[in-house]
């Protein structure tokens, strides 16, 4: 994951209300939230093969179409900041970028390409924090504490 940077944006602005529009849309068979999130499965199905087989370069290319589909589902998903810092990513050399999670603020996942991973991670860092993260390989441990 060294070519990940995920950066904290310190904001959060997702409310219910986001999340029960989008619902209701898509109850309602809105054509755009509709396609938009088909397109975003098949986008996450794509994304894990991707990487399995250990191809980074597509799962950066497929992360930023991604986050396109999940900031038009709704105008309050995306923000100023998180569109700075996917802009600013993508000019200083990341294949793709997206907020987390429900977006509106939280953490933004970028991926970087392979000859450009300080680039990124320096035009990044003024606007947020960078936060450091491992992969767990191991799965849940279970502690008996008695």
């Amino acid at each position: 994951m060294r070519r990940s940077v995920r950066v904290y944006v310190g904001e959060s602005a997702i409310s219910r209300e986001t999340m029960e529009a989008v619902l209701e849309a898509y109850q309602a068979g809105d054509k755009r939230v509709v396609g938009a999130l088909s397109r975003m499965k098949t986008l996450a199905r794509a994304m894990a093969d991707a990487l399995e087989s250990g191809d980074i370069d597509s799962v950066g290319s497929m992360l930023g179409e991604h986050w396109e589909h999940q900031r038009s589902l709704h105008p309050s998903i995306p923000t100023a900041r998180i569109d700075e810092i996917v802009r600013v990513a993508t000019a200083a050399g990341a294949l793709g970028s997206k907020a987390m999670g429900a977006s509106g603020g939280g953490c933004v996942l970028v991926i970087a390409r392979a000859d450009r991973i300080a680039e990124v991670r320096a035009a990044v860092e003024r606007l947020g924090t960078v936060l450091t993260f491992a992969l767990d390989e191991h799965g849940l441990d279970i502690v008996s504490a008695g």
